[in-house]
This record gives structure tokens, sequence and C-alpha cells, in this order.
């Protein structure tokens, strides 16, 4: 059985409430998020990541944009500052992946979760 796309899902829409037309992925995000550069060793990558109590490591080519995360698979995404949170949503679940770097401008400027969509859907539950 092929799994359906998000957008093609019959799941009813989340409701955000009152604040769903001014709520935007940069309302959401974890600023200054930790980074690595494409030369750090994998094993060097994954202390930190356990050190900092993250599991989404992004790679900087340069201090402005990301490189890849740390699974290259991933295919880049678009920017997603400026858009509905639900969007974000979107992108992580057709791509199954649990983060998105958030690039605004051409510079990184934060980094939205899984959690932090969640975190967001509990306030407005």
């Amino acid at each position: 059985m092929k799994r359906e796309r998000c957008r093609e899902a019959a799941a009813p829409a989340v409701e955000w409430g009152e604040q769903e037309a001014t709520v935007k992925v940069r309302d959401l995000l974890t600023v200054e998020p930790i980074t690595s550069d494409p030369d750090t060793p994998v094993i060097e990558a994954r202390q930190l990541m356990v050190g900092k109590h993250i599991r989404h490591l992004l790679v900087m080519d340069g201090p402005k944009a990301p490189r890849h995360r740390r699974r290259p698979r991933h295919p880049a995404q678009p920017s997603v500052a400026g858009r509905d949170p639900r969007d974000a949503a979107v992108l992580m679940l057709d791509h199954r992946i649990g983060a998105l770097p958030v690039v605004d401008g051409g510079v990184l400027v934060g980094i939205i979760s899984e959690t932090d969509l969640l975190r967001a859907f509990v306030k407005t539950a």
C-alpha cells in the first residue's frame, strides 16, 4: 500500500484558534540552533548532540546557510519563516523529517522541529 501524501490525506486540518491568521513559523522556531561544520567528524557531531540533548544538528556551509542535515537524503526546502506552521508540518510529514532549517534572506534564523509544532498546538488546544 502506497503511503498517502499529507496534502492528499483526508485528516481534518488542525484548528489554531484565533491565532490562526497571525502565527508564523518564525514565531515558533528555536533561535540560535546548535550547528556544526562539514569537517566535523561524525563521532564528534554525535557527542555534541548527546551533550546538548538535541536530535537535529545543522551542518553549516559557512556562517549563513545550512549545507545539509545529519542525514543528507533530505531535500533542500524553501524558506518557511513567514509561512503558516501547517506548511512546515506538511513538508516534514511529506518528506518524513523531524525538523527544518529556517532561512530568511539567505541567513539561518533558526530551526523548527516537530516539538516546536506540538508545543504550539498544546498551547492553543
